[in-house]
């Protein structure tokens, strides 16, 4: 049998009680100037100090009541006991985007006016690159941030510009390492 709200106060309040013992309230949130901009906290009874302890903050009402309903679902050990799942009508943002496929992210970029790069194009994702993520996502960090606005420019420093080797070689010659006729001439003049 699924619980039900109870009013709990003149405010908007409203109060749900779990088999399991564990009971929430949900409260307007109001900011500095006492005003309610569609805030809503969820606060849950503490048996010890006999209070409520403020667990979460929602942008409204009803998707409030579905993270109480869903945290309700478990007891204080963290072990599920029932399930509620049926009367959620919100699912969260990674739900929904996990239900997403290849054409919704298709649609997705071409709405945003974003080109879609194709494979060995300049700015499409290497295979490494996806695999990296990959992993980020599955170890749930993000991607480091560096702070790179301190870094000179080295053309400007003492360092002068980035070295850039450069093939010399004659590659029309495969058996004998030849240089090129230009670079063959200036290291003759450079050993004499």
């Amino acid at each position: 049998m699924i619980p039900k709200w109870k009013r709990a106060g003149p405010d908007g309040e409203i109060e749900i009680k779990f088999p399991t013992g564990r009971r929430f309230k949900i409260e307007k949130q109001y900011d500095s100037n006492i005003r309610h901009k569609g805030e809503w906290k969820v606060m849950e009874w503490d048996a010890r100090s006999r209070d409520w302890e403020w667990g979460d903050t929602y942008s409204f009402k009803a998707y409030a009541k579905q993270k109480a309903m869903d945290a309700g679902q478990y007891d204080t050990r963290g072990k599920k006991v029932a399930d509620y799942s049926k009367t959620f009508q919100y699912e969260s943002v990674s739900m929904q985007e996990e239900k997403k496929g290849l054409w919704a992210n298709i649609w997705a970029k071409r709405r945003a006016g974003k080109k879609m790069r194709k494979k060995g194009e300049k700015g499409a994702p290497t295979p490494d690159a996806i695999r990296s993520a990959q992993g980020r996502e599955s170890v749930g960090e993000d991607a480091p941030t560096m702070n790179t606005g301190a870094i000179p420019d080295p053309k400007s420093t003492a360092q002068g510009p980035m070295f850039k080797p450069k093939n010399v070689t004659d590659r029309r010659r495969k058996k004998e390492m030849i240089l090129l006729k230009r670079f063959r001439k200036h290291m003759e003049d450079e050993y004499r």
